[in-house]
């Protein structure tokens, strides 16, 4: 199977790539910054801005485009435009490209209970992309994924610059995914000719117990976990929107996700206090990647 995979450059693209590639599949990778991308991470690299280039060399004679693009949703780093541009654009243009080329299917990462969060910008540039994909005629695959550990990065260095605080309920639930094992469950997906799939990774927490692994690792272990009043968040969010729509978008959907139980089917078997450790250790690294995938 020929399987391009856009947005390579991000954190799950990485990992799909090489699960794909010890799959036995072939790879097309398709990158705006092909720095972001290890040597011989692909089989094919394609360097192209999905916002404005021609797409269609990057989707023909692939089997299946796989799309994990989209901007960043750190708080604090990304353009300041509304995600309908970064994200449901892009996406949109790449599934146009495919529909043309003839590819077999369309595969594409979306947000675990996107329902219960309609409303926020960020849920429904995405979602916009899967109404979309509905109505197409190829084939999709949609992974409704919980949230990736590689987002966490952003906790470790609000806490080393002692700025974290909790927002949402303390004792709302959460099964976090490291991103090889969500690229694992998408591989699994792509070869079972799933249309739609949701993951959660293997270990259930609080949103409290997350924090507290954060101080952990960062060898701050019983520090108290601040919380930061939603409200708060709220009015800060709507102050925000005219001048920065992306990051009134990321404080909403902080306030809202952070309100419910966010749980999904149990997959994979990385821990999320291993992955932190892991990360503390690093943070020349850790400060430098980003969650999402780079168009």
């Amino acid at each position: 199977m020929i399987v391009l995979v856009a947005g390579a450059g991000g954190h799950l693209g990485r990992e799909l790539l090489a699960e794909l590639r010890r799959r036995g599949h072939t790879t097309r990778a398709l990158v705006r910054d092909p720095a972001k991308l290890p040597a011989d991470a692909a089989d094919e690299v394609v360097v192209a801005d999905a916002e404005h280039a021609d797409l269609e060399p990057a989707c023909r004679g692939a089997d299946v485009v796989f799309s994990a693009m989209g901007a960043s949703s750190r708080f604090d780093r990304g353009p300041r435009r509304h995600y309908r541009e970064t994200d449901t654009k892009p996406n949109l243009r790449l599934l146009e490209a495919a529909e043309r080329n003839g590819v077999d299917r369309f595969a594409y990462v979306t947000i675990l209970h996107a329902e219960k969060l309609r409303g926020n910008a960020y849920i429904d540039a995405h979602e916009d992309v899967v109404d979309r994909l509905h109505d197409s005629k190829l084939a999709h695959t949609i992974i409704r994924a919980n949230g990736f550990f590689s987002i966490y990065d952003e906790m470790l260095d609000t806490i080393e610059k002692g700025r974290y605080r909790l927002i949402g309920d303390p004792d709302r639930l959460h099964n976090p995914i490291h991103d090889a094992d969500l690229a694992a469950a998408c591989a699994d997906a792509l070869e079972n000719g799933t249309e739609e799939v949701e993951v959660g990774g293997p270990e259930t927490l609080t949103r409290r117990q997350e924090a507290e692994l954060a101080y952990a690792a960062l060898g701050q272990a019983g520090t108290p976990v601040r919380r930061l009043p939603t409200p708060l968040v709220r009015v800060a969010a709507a102050v925000m929107r005219p001048a920065d729509p992306r990051r009134a978008a990321v404080a909403d959907l902080i306030w809202r996700i952070s309100s419910i139980d966010a749980l999904g089917p149990a997959y994979g078997t990385r821990t999320l206090g291993d992955y932190l450790a892991s990360r503390a250790s690093q943070p020349p690294t850790r400060t430098s990647t980003e969650r999402s995938a780079s168009s």
